[in-house]
């Protein structure tokens, strides 16, 4: 038993006016994902790297002092 399924044949032209903008279309949005997606980890980024930064300068003020030798006997 043969199954025969209808062969729809569209224009070239069809594809083309179908085809090229949304193919325009995807990349333009792959590109502008991509671009958010690098703006984003890069604040991402600078806040933590402000963040360790912000830590590290305080916490060598609260070691930073005096201290004397005594040496026992």
């Amino acid at each position: 038993m043969r199954i025969h399924f209808p062969v729809v044949r569209y224009p070239l032209w069809l594809a083309w006016l179908i085809g090229v903008p949304l193919i325009v279309t995807l990349v333009f949005l792959v590109i502008s994902f991509f671009i958010f997606s690098l703006f984003f980890f890069g604040i991402a980024a600078l806040i933590f790297g402000a963040r360790v930064a912000w830590r590290r300068r305080r916490s060598r003020k609260i070691l930073d002092g005096e201290y004397t030798l005594v040496k026992q006997d």
